[in-house]
This record gives C-alpha cells, structure tokens and sequence, in this order.
C-alpha cells in the first residue's frame, strides 16, 4: 500500500492491492493527534458482489516500531464489526 498527504483535499490519502481482490482499494483519512491515530473512509469493488463497497479503519501507531491497522464493515442489519486487524513490528 501507499500513504500521501494530498493539499488539495487536506487529507491523507491511500491505495491498497493485494492477491484477495481484483481492484484497488482507495482510502481518505485524518491524523488524530490527541489519539496517535488515522482514521480513513475507504472504497473497493467487492470481488464477490460485483459492488462498491464503503469501509472505516484506523490505524494507532503505537510506537515507532509498532502500528495496528484495524478494519469495520457494517452487518446487514448495521452493526459496526471489526473484520480484519494486522499488527506491524519492525524487525530488529
């Protein structure tokens, strides 16, 4: 994936691929300073829908050497859930 801060829109932006999905995945979020935090808003083509698809995820950087991304996808009946969480350590 790639992380950028676009001046235009103010705001962070990403792109994702990886071997689950067809498409790109492309998201817009904000540094939250008080919480150590991006929070993004990201779309895809769902593989299996054939439909965009809207998501949130966070990522707390947590030290230097330490990020967790976490992502959440709302049930049919519109609970949030988290559905994937990855932790980053740096090696050393």
């Amino acid at each position: 994936g790639l992380i950028g801060f676009d001046k235009t829109k103010k705001r962070f932006v990403s792109t994702w691929a990886d071997t689950m999905s067809t498409g790109l995945t492309q998201a817009e979020g904000v540094y939250n300073l008080a919480e150590n935090t991006f929070e993004w808003s990201s779309r895809f083509s769902c593989p299996l829908t054939q439909k965009e698809r809207s998501v949130r995820a966070l990522t707390r950087i947590e030290s230097r050497d330490r990020h967790v991304f976490e992502m959440y996808d709302r049930a049919p009946d519109g609970t949030l859930f988290k559905m994937m969480e990855i932790t980053y350590e740096r090696s050393k």
